[in-house]
């Protein structure tokens, strides 16, 4: 790039950075993980919840110690993940510019959802711009680099084994499908024994076979055979668009072969917490680098393509941006902090990284006695917790105790608890009015046309010595008496 493009990419940059400081929260799952990084700061152990014991919810392994090492020096772990989003996306766009006008990379990535997400805290941004490089080092035949940059892929997180493998693949049958001692062993040497050594430390570790996020997302429900109807939709947006576009292609089969196992894993996958299509940036910005020599047009309709079929999901996600400075959830758990209970939560990210509590995880991400079978009554009657938070959709609610995994089915045996210990309930709205700029703004030009926000369950222990105060910060967040006559709209909404 010339000295005025690298000037407006690091501006790019710059206000991505300032931006997201000044207009945004970190989203529920990003900040899970920063719990663990300043858990992992602060007592050098991997956990969560102030549990004390080793637990693998975070599964994004380098990003957790990168975060936790900005802690170490007192920049908070938000700021940290901006930070290296930030050069990371002077460096996506640096790669992209190589065979490719700066404006139209601009373009691209401002009018499609991806980046967003890097602005909620996310890695999306690192970990596309990761897998990039072993992209460069792949079609460069620098195949030690590209090992050792699939290796890093999968420290960083463990789906790097998902963009990797094609890579790999690739390398090891491209002499007609007859693989090479030598190349066998390049990729032993680089790849997989330390990966390997890296899965065995984890698993002694951790104590357990894989992550805890991985015993969740296979209880997804699967519509279509092996596929999720959700997740189908969401890797369309960008399979679509390439399979059109690169069937004018030379070298349609090579996109194709390295994309074909993502495009599948992914398929197959429950991909909750999805922000942005967040799962499915690598794909996007890789195949976007895979048409580098192609001619203007077809990257042209690629991109045009793309941001038309993710335009509901990029409307989505700067709803979230513009309503992200209202969410209650904030300024209610940093009040919290020191009063220093027991809570269980269904929502496990921010109530737990700013109450500083002691947090268990209804749903299992983070706590493994429920990650692979439902919570029941009993397990929250033993866990003795002052503070109970549950987001639930009140029209699914059943009458008895549920066996099968379900978000639903979680929530009612929750309630079924809560009722038997005589806990009180009160509903907190989730969003408040006070707001950023970009909030003020939009209720200005579109003000609201009902008077409806969504309401989570707090049910605080009649019998808990802390009682009081949490009551006390409750109603400071306008919470409300819970009673069975309230109407709830979709579930989790109420409208007055």
């Amino acid at each position: 790039m010339s000295k005025l493009q690298t000037g407006l990419a690091l501006c790019f940059s710059g206000l991505f950075f300032i931006i997201s400081l000044l207009f945004i929260h970190p989203a529920e799952d990003a900040v899970i993980l920063y719990e663990y990084s300043n858990t992992l700061a602060n007592t050098g152990v991997i956990s969560y919840g102030n549990i004390g014991t080793p637990i693998e919810g975070a599964t994004d392994f380098l990003w957790m110690v990168a975060i936790s090492l900005f802690h170490l020096v007192g920049i908070n772990e938000y700021t940290a993940s901006l930070m290296i989003s930030s050069l990371s996306l002077y460096l996506l766009i640096k790669l992209l510019c190589k065979h490719n006008h700066l404006l139209f990379i601009l373009i691209a990535m401002t009018i499609t959802s991806f980046i967003y997400s890097a602005a909620f805290g996310f890695s999306s941004i690192v970990f596309s711009t990761i897998y990039l490089y072993c992209l460069q080092f792949y079609l460069q035949k620098k195949y030690k680099n590209m090992h050792l940059c699939i290796l890093l892929l999968c420290l960083f997180r463990p789906d790097g084994v998902v963009w990797g493998a094609s890579l790999v693949l690739l390398y090891q049958f491209e002499n007609r499908f007859s693989l090479s001692k030598e190349r066998l062993l390049v990729s032993l040497k680089y790849l997989i024994i330390p990966g390997g050594v890296y899965f065995l430390w984890r698993m002694y570790y951790f104590n357990e076979l894989l992550p805890l996020p991985f015993y969740i997302k296979q209880h997804g429900i699967k519509e279509l055979l092996l596929f999720s109807y959700s997740s189908l939709k969401d890797v369309a947006i960008v399979a679509i668009p390439m399979l059109i576009v690169i069937s004018m292609s030379k070298n349609k089969a090579t996109i194709i072969l390295i994309t074909i196992i993502p495009i599948l894993f992914y398929s197959s996958m429950t991909l909750s917490q999805n922000i942005g299509n967040r799962f499915i940036a690598p794909l996007f910005f890789g195949v976007l680098y895979l048409l580098n020599k192609e001619g203007n047009i077809k990257k042209y309709i690629y991109v045009i393509f793309v941001s038309i079929l993710s335009a509901a999901i990029t409307h989505r996600v700067i709803n979230q941006i513009i309503y992200s400075k209202n969410e209650n959830i904030f300024a209610l758990s940093k009040n919290l902090n020191g009063i220093n209970g027991r809570m269980l939560v269904t929502e496990s990210g921010r109530l737990a990284y700013y109450s500083d509590w002691t947090v268990h995880d209804s749903w299992g991400l983070n706590t493994p006695q429920f990650s692979k079978k439902l919570i029941q009554p009993i397990d929250i009657k033993n866990g003795n917790y002052d503070l109970i938070v549950s987001h639930c959709y009140m029209d699914k609610i059943k009458n008895s105790i549920q066996e099968k995994r379900s978000w639903n089915n979680q929530c009612t045996n929750i309630l079924i608890a809560i009722k038997e210990m005589n806990y009180n309930m009160y509903l907190v709205p989730f969003y408040t009015n006070s707001g950023s700029l970009l909030y003020k703004f939009k209720q200005l030009i579109s003000p609201p046309k009902t008077n409806c926000n969504r309401y989570d369950i707090y049910s605080i222990n009649p019998r808990s010595e802390k009682y009081q105060a949490i009551k006390t910060v409750l109603l400071q967040h306008q919470a409300i008496i819970y009673n069975d006559t309230l109407n709830f709209k979709g579930g989790d909404t109420l409208c007055f």
